[in-house]
């Protein structure tokens, strides 16, 4: 175990997010908020990444490797079609900084290539999209951070 003088804890997570979806009448419904996890952070940078592109996931540690993380998981968004051969595009920010309610920011970035980017409905069954990102975490972070964001949606009838 690392010594805890160097150390902080903090959990990251996004509590929420709002959708624009173009007009159709497939239904969106946020089933799992994103979460980070809990995270003993380095005195160093360091970068927790979590790749939903493919699915669910879970962070892990991609910087220095001195940052611990436990527990988290990816986003999750259920998506009904209305139409079969539908697609969905999503559009997610470039960048959402969490806040930690004391003035304190970490930001979220890669969320495009870390997340479902696109989906074709093969079948009129519930399909799930998953959101992903990179938490760079800063010197000195602690406490518990959290945030919204507006997810850009596009949906494509054939």
């Amino acid at each position: 175990m690392l010594a805890q003088v160097f150390l902080r804890t903090f959990a990251a997570g996004l509590l929420g997010c709002f959708f624009w979806a173009s007009a159709s009448a497939a239904d969106f419904a946020l089933v799992q908020d994103i979460s980070f996890g809990h995270i003993i952070a380095s005195p160093y940078a360091d970068a927790i990444a979590m790749d939903a592109s493919m699915g669910p996931a879970v962070p892990r540690n991609t910087g220095s490797g001195w940052s611990q993380v436990s527990g988290g998981r990816s986003g999750r968004i259920r998506y009904r079609p209305d139409t079969l051969g539908q697609q969905v595009q999503l559009l997610f920010p470039a960048k959402l900084d969490l806040n930690n309610g004391s003035g304190g920011t970490l930001p979220i970035t890669s969320m495009n290539t870390h997340s479902t980017q696109m989906l074709v409905a093969l079948d009129m069954t519930d399909h799930f999209l998953h959101i992903g990102g990179v938490l760079h975490v800063l010197p000195g972070a602690s406490g518990t951070y959290s945030g919204t964001m507006t997810i850009s949606i596009t949906v494509l009838n054939p």
